[in-house]
């Protein structure tokens, strides 16, 4: 995922959230189908994947820039040189146009897992909110804090384990 608030997105997840809400049948999938078509004209909205691209061209070049390992420069031709050499590595116009391809293709697609998974915008979990729990961002994030600490394991628990990672101590 782009954005933990994402996981809440995915078609499993909000299923078993709208099915905590007591929605079942054709009704759940039209609820789903709904906060689909609307995550997916959040992200059509004009520039929103220009921003998303944005950011993450800036997140790639800062990793870059802090694996740059400079010591084995003696001077500052040295440092000069080793440091165009080892930025040049990273082509900014081609990770913007991947980045961009695969947000393009899953919204083409309606793969909102695609989607969830490339694009990194706060503002969709306030769509979550809306159509799962009809409910603002910040209570739809006080139900999530209760419904993790509650010791019974419900469909949401359940469905959000399964596309978690197990956590294992080392």
């Amino acid at each position: 995922m782009s954005e933990i608030e994402n996981l809440f997105l995915l078609p499993d997840i909000a299923a078993a959230i709208l099915q905590e809400e007591k929605y079942d049948g054709e009704e759940l999938r039209a609820k789903l189908k709904t906060l689909t078509l609307e995550v997916l004209s959040e992200v059509s909205r004009p520039g929103s994947i220009e921003e998303v691209v944005l950011r993450y061209c800036r997140r790639r070049i800062d990793r870059t820039l802090k694996k740059i390992d400079l010591k084995d420069a003696e001077n500052s031709a040295d440092l000069a040189t080793i440091y165009a050499e080892r930025t040049a590595a990273l082509d900014v116009a081609s990770v913007a146009k991947e980045a961009r391809e695969r947000i393009e293709e899953a919204v083409t697609k309606g793969d909102l897992p695609a989607l969830l998974a490339n694009f990194d915008n706060k503002a969709l979990l306030a769509l979550g909110a809306k159509h799962l729990k009809n409910s603002s961002k910040l209570s739809f994030e006080s139900w999530v804090t209760r419904a993790m600490r509650d010791p019974e394991a419900g469909k949401f628990k359940t469905a959000l384990g399964k596309v978690l990672p197990e956590v294992t101590a080392r």
